[in-house]
């Protein structure tokens, strides 16, 4: 059904404006009436009609000057004027619509003529009218579209924790196809100073790609957090894949582990395009492969934890990117590919990579998202780490807190005791300085109780050609065949001397060793076997140390040093604890 029309009637011949207002009414319409011009503006600023039926020649303003007049006051909304005179003309005709006229009816009018052209300003003025409302539609739809964008947006920045990609060993660049982008990259600090990282690129891009790699972040802060090695992280994040994405979507991942100290570089590389390693003098010294699937395309089960090192010697940088930069056309060597990105790099100083890498991937003329990371691998690096930031204080009269775990055989192939035990230290809010000593003291007891004591490992390999590599894969073997053995693992927060410490029993079932020897000099290095200083370095660390037996029990005492007047809840840690036995 065509809507009624409000139509404006103007004629400076009384009888015309009669006749043409009567026509309108028989046909179901609304007519106004005006004698000239300026009084048709008049009516059409105070009531806006649908259509406008104007003479050309009347006194004062003429026609086709108040057609112009009310063409703009109506602005962007369409409405039409009918041009009703007598000059039939083919010039007054181009001067009509010129002027802005969209119809033209000559007079004598014919009223079949009349309401052809009335029905087909209703059917024109209807499109108009359902174009508006859908116009209306979609301006409502981006505005709601913005503000969700704007809210999805400041939540990822949240999630990813965007503050933490400020670390000095880090550059980085991402460069979205679309406003959300699929790639995605976090880094933090492990309780020993290392700089993990990941870059991860969900399938597809936008929002739909983004949400995909929301879930890996946080089991990758908390797990770093915690102290867990990178491919304890990478099993859970695939995981954490497989169980909340779709068969069909994926996450291929980096993940980096640099630890400055050891100056060593633990990848990961899960699907990724192969990181790369430069001196600085733009030499290629080591490329990571992908040697495993995306997060998602394996089960648990089946799932590859191996990571693989690098040892430097020198300063270095780590360079790793998503797949869209070798699907985008290399602007200044017109290469794609792997090839493409290694002839860009290679030869450029580490000052000038990023900006290179930005030219080469060229980011008008890519349809996915492109993001790349570069980790200055300087030793240096690592007296920047923040240490002694003060978390919650310690109380100076602790309360009864224990934390009992005991492992088997089985277990000890997939559970990490020192992060599990750090989780612990890390509920007593103890503050950060002691982090990094604690993981130094709990790590170089638990290793040596498992390494030495239930695996029977040499430290004396790691001192021959290569030797920390086949000692790790030794290590590796001898893990994943151990049938026997347990340790069992007690932390308790005590005070000593009126001031708090953390007291660790730690016991295996293995033989033990010459304790006695190795505790004699421990400030004397021995330079001929420069192994089995980390007993030297534990009892540096601790209040006390003493081992027992045959050396496969140890006791522990580390104090936890407080400010004056500080308190800890501890009864609310002591509910925390718990007691893990899995013998």
């Amino acid at each position: 059904m065509n809507p009624r029309l409000t139509a404006l009637v103007v004629d400076d011949s009384p009888v015309m404006r009669t006749l043409l207002s009567a026509y309108l009414q028989q046909m179901g319409h609304h007519a106004l009436a005006a004698e000239s011009g300026e009084q048709a503006i008049e009516i059409f600023e105070k009531s806006p009609p649908d259509l406008v039926l104007m003479d050309v020649m009347m006194p004062g303003m003429g026609g086709y000057k108040a057609a112009a007049r009310l063409k703009e006051i109506s602005g962007e909304r369409w409405m039409p004027v009918m041009f009703v005179t007598a000059d039939d003309r083919d010039e007054a005709f181009v001067r009509g619509l010129t002027a802005g006229g969209d119809y033209y009816l000559t007079k004598p009018v014919h009223f079949a003529s009349l309401q052809a052209q009335i029905l087909a300003i209703q059917r024109t003025l209807q499109l108009h009218h359902d174009i508006e409302t859908k116009r209306q539609q979609l301006e409502a739809y981006r505005l709601a579209s913005e503000r969700e964008r704007e809210v999805a947006s400041g939540l990822m920045r949240k999630i990813v924790n965007a503050d933490l990609l400020n670390d000095p060993a880090l550059q980085w660049w991402l460069a979205p196809a679309e406003q959300f982008s699929g790639d995605l990259i976090a880094c933090a600090r492990s309780p020993q100073g290392k700089l993990h990282l990941i870059l991860a690129d969900g399938t597809g891009h936008g929002l739909a790609a983004a949400v995909n790699v929301m879930p890996i972040v946080e089991p990758f802060y908390a797990m770093t957090a915690k102290g867990f090695d990178l491919g304890m992280i990478a099993q859970e994040l695939n995981q954490k894949t497989c169980s909340w994405l779709p068969v069909e979507r994926f996450i291929a991942a980096t993940l980096v582990a640099v630890d400055f100290g050891n100056a060593s570089i633990e990848v990961w590389n899960g699907g990724n395009p192969p990181c790369i390693v430069l001196d600085g003098a733009g030499k290629l010294v080591h490329t990571f492969a992908p040697k495993h699937p995306a997060l998602g395309v394996i089960g648990v089960q089946r799932f590859d934890t191996a990571i693989e090192v690098f040892h430097f010697s020198s300063p270095c940088q780590l360079i790793a990117y998503s797949d869209g930069a070798i699907m985008s056309r290399a602007c200044a060597h017109q290469k794609t590919g792997v090839n493409g990105v290694l002839e860009a790099l290679i030869d450029t100083a580490p000052e000038q990579r990023m900006e290179r890498f930005k030219a080469l991937v060229d980011a008008g003329d890519h349809e996915d998202d492109v993001t790349v990371m570069m980790v200055d691998c300087v030793p240096a690096h690592a007296a920047r780490h923040a240490d002694g930031i003060p978390g919650a204080p310690l109380a100076s009269h602790p309360g009864v807190c224990s934390f009992n775990l005991t492992l088997g055989a089985e277990e000890l192939q997939y559970l990490d005791p020192v992060s599990l035990a750090l989780d612990f230290v890390q509920r007593l809010n103890v503050t950060r300085s002691h982090h990094a000593k604690l993981f130094l003291l709990l790590s170089e007891l638990i290793t040596n109780a498992i390494d030495h004591g239930l695996l029977k490992l040499d430290s004396a390999i790691k001192q021959e050609p290569d030797g920390l590599d086949r000692y790790l894969m030794l290590r590796g073997e001898r893990l994943a065949g151990l049938t026997t053995g347990q340790i069992d693992l007690t932390l308790e927060l005590i005070a000593r001397e009126a001031k708090p410490a953390l007291r660790v029993a730690l016991a295996d079932s293995g033989a033990g060793f010459d304790y006695r020897r190795q505790l004699a000099a421990p400030g004397a290095p021995d330079h001929a076997h420069p192994h089995g200083r980390g007993i030297a370095l534990v009892k540096a660390l601790c209040a006390s140390l003493e081992y027992r037996a045959t050396g496969n029990q140890v006791v522990a005492v580390y104090e936890l040093s407080a400010p004056p007047g500080s308190a800890l809840k501890t009864t609310e840690v002591a509910e925390d604890s718990r007691v893990c036995s899995f013998a």
